[in-house]
């Protein structure tokens, strides 16, 4: 090979390295844009919420109860409940939590299925859907509850 193929080659060489390098940035960050801060989800069990959590762009399964002790914020994301049984999972916005939810969903994983769904602290709620709640959702509480522009099916 004289001294031109040598060059082409290392350019060209070069050039492949950096598009696969750009492309590895490209499908990690796609990956990424979604962001849960504080208490995360366990890949098993009950998901207590014991300090400020912020859910943004993420899809979560819950595998028990949601318990929010605390600030739970949901942004753009969907929860998803893992029933096994009628009623017998929970969210439960004790009087120590908030809620504060816009444009996601609450769901179950098995539309026959329901979660009861009990608030007893504050909830903000705006631009979402809460599906699958067993007989509805039961406020008793005489703190701030909004649910504005929400879909409860």
């Amino acid at each position: 090979m004289n001294g031109t193929h040598k060059k082409i080659d290392i350019k060209l060489a070069l050039l492949l390295c950096l598009g696969g390098l750009a492309l590895s940035l490209l499908v990690l960050s796609g990956s990424a844009l979604g962001t849960i801060t504080g208490d995360l989800p366990p890949a098993s069990g009950d998901w207590v919420v014991d300090n400020p959590t912020t859910v943004r762009g993420e899809m979560i399964t819950v595998h028990g109860n949601l318990t929010i002790n605390d600030v739970l914020t949901v942004d753009a994301s969907t929860i998803t409940m893992n029933l096994t049984e009628e009623g017998a999972t929970k969210l439960n916005v004790t009087s120590s939590g908030k809620l504060v939810m816009t444009d996601s969903t609450i769901t179950s994983i098995d539309s026959d299925l329901e979660y009861r769904f009990e608030v007893y602290g504050e909830m903000d709620v705006q631009r979402s859907k809460l599906e699958e709640c067993y007989l509805g959702i039961r406020v008793m509480t005489s703190k701030k509850v909004l649910i504005k522009n929400t879909d409860i099916l």
